[in-house]
């Protein structure tokens, strides 16, 4: 069983192309996504006038984001960021509902979107730091094509494959300053999570083993074969902030971190699952270029 392996989707209008280019190129491919839906607070060198954020605070963004850029994230308790992102994410913040209430809407278009553009395929998504599983799961949950994997497990062709969403919140560089997004826990939930998902042969997760010890530890004495993440992003770098996609092989084991959507190009990985042979995975590299006119 193939899988076409995305991360952060961003909302983008070339993103149905991409999938449909995917289908054709892979006929009876499926989809693993590990993370963020929607561009709800973006990281640097995103989408920054698209995001939820901006649509709330306007340039706030960008004046601020120039400023943590240019000062490599060393004083983010100095940030403006701080009391806006509190007034998003804390229930009790003036603008929490209005936050959410832009986000069902948003998700409501992309659904609609994938579902017409994946056509016989399905589309597997954990929820990332920068998505609301709530809301992902309300919307989805009747669907057959798209299916939320947060905390859950599928089998394909005899390979049992988790998923969990979602970061610790000591994982981002306002650690103990805010909470900068809808879906980040304490780091004992977080392992509470992971364990709950302990004999699975691949694990989808948001985060990267050397961005989290709690899933580095997990990754090296559980069963599991393959670790499907997110490229890491370097806050400390100024030239490219978005992780770069590789794979890497531990012992018996395979980490795949999977680069954030790229347009008018993309590179995406494409596995291929087969029982007992996980690790090395089969891999092939899709490359696609968008003629969408914008």
């Amino acid at each position: 069983m193939k899988f076409v392996l995305i991360s952060n989707i961003l909302e983008h209008q070339a993103f149905a192309d991409f999938v449909r280019a995917a289908i054709a190129a892979y006929p009876g491919a499926e989809f693993l996504v590990a993370g963020d839906l929607l561009n709800i607070f973006p990281e640097p060198g995103e989408d920054l006038q698209g995001s939820i954020f901006y649509e709330l605070y306007g340039d706030t963004i960008v004046t601020e984001m120039d400023k943590l850029v240019q000062t490599r994230f060393k004083h983010p308790e100095q940030s403006g960021f701080i009391q806006p992102l509190k007034q998003m994410f804390s229930p009790q913040g003036d603008r929490f509902l209005e936050a959410q209430n832009i986000a069902w809407r948003r998700y409501q278009k992309l659904f609609a979107t994938l579902e017409k553009s994946i056509e016989g395929s399905k589309f597997h998504f954990i929820p990332g730091n920068m998505d609301y599983p709530q809301i992902g799961n309300s919307l989805t949950k009747n669907s057959y094509r798209l299916h939320q994997i947060d905390r859950d497990v599928f089998e394909k062709d005899g390979v049992r494959i988790g998923g969990l969403g979602g970061i610790p919140n000591t994982v981002h560089p306002f650690k103990g300053v805010v909470e900068i997004s809808p879906y980040e826990m304490s780091e004992a939930e977080y392992a509470s999570r992971l364990h709950d998902l302990w004999g699975v042969d691949v694990l989808v997760t948001h985060v990267c083993p050397e961005e989290c010890p709690i899933v580095n530890n997990f990754f090296a004495s559980s069963p599991l074969k393959l670790l499907i993440c997110r490229a890491p992003f370097n806050f400390r770098k100024q030239s490219d902030f978005r992780g770069q996609m590789e794979i890497e092989s531990i012992g018996d084991k395979c980490v795949i971190k999977v680069r954030p959507f790229d347009y008018p190009s993309n590179h995406a990985f494409v596995i291929d699952l087969v029982p007992g042979k996980i690790n090395p995975p089969s891999v092939e590299m899709f490359s696609w270029n968008s003629t969408l006119t914008t």
